[in-house]
């Protein structure tokens, strides 16, 4: 099934505006200890499901940029067949490989080995200070969000961009500045919202939207 949020979203969002979807890519198969996963494929109930997704935003996907990792990048595959449109896909290190969080692969890596990555990305969410390899949270997701906006330009419509589950909560939590708990944390194809109102920008994730800073 497709995350509830995200549904719930798709049919409130201003239709007038171009609006930025950080998305977490759709499932693949368990990452093997000690190694990346980068080179996952999603599994075949993935597939559908991203392709379902992009279905529902037929007519309306504007764009689409991706991780340049595997599993990003056919979820961007998938979601241009469901919707039947001809897009190009734009990969974007800003989305993973390394990602707006990370300023040093090799210090970043480290410190994500040494943590494991669920105290990673509790650090990202709700932590304070900065992690060797790391950019300082909140600007990095301010800089993420901005990044996104820039692109989406005036063209109305969604402007998707596929990442990872470790740059969407953070994302998320620092731009609409709200505490996720570890439940909180995304499901495969789950998104957080982002537009412009005015000099204004609205973020929505979930249950939580509001003004970013």
């Amino acid at each position: 099934m497709l995350p509830t949020s995200v549904l719930h979203w798709l049919a409130r969002l201003p239709p007038e505006r171009p609006v930025a979807l950080l998305l977490r890519h759709a499932a693949r198969p368990p990452i093997p200890p000690g190694q990346t996963g980068d080179e996952l494929a999603l599994t075949e109930e993935g597939m559908t499901l991203a392709k379902h997704l992009g279905g529902l935003m037929r007519g309306r996907l504007a764009a689409l940029h991706t991780s340049p990792v595997l599993r990003c990048v056919q979820t961007a595959e998938a979601l241009r067949e469901g919707a039947g449109a001809n897009l190009g896909i734009f990969p974007d290190r800003l989305l993973g490989a390394p990602g707006a969080f990370i300023v040093d692969a090799l210090l970043g890596g480290q410190t994500l080995q040494r943590l494991g990555l669920e105290s990673f990305m509790e650090h990202l969410i709700n932590g304070e200070g900065v992690l060797p390899g790391l950019a300082d949270p909140a600007s990095a997701a301010t800089r993420l969000v901005g990044h996104m906006l820039d692109r989406t330009g005036s063209i109305q419509g969604l402007h998707v961009f596929v990442t990872h589950d470790s740059l969407l909560a953070p994302t998320a939590a620092r731009a609409l500045r709200c505490t996720l708990s570890r439940r909180d944390w995304p499901e495969y194809l789950e998104a957080a919202f982002f537009w412009r109102e005015g000099a204004d920008i609205r973020g929505a994730y979930r249950s939580h939207e509001s003004l970013c800073r």
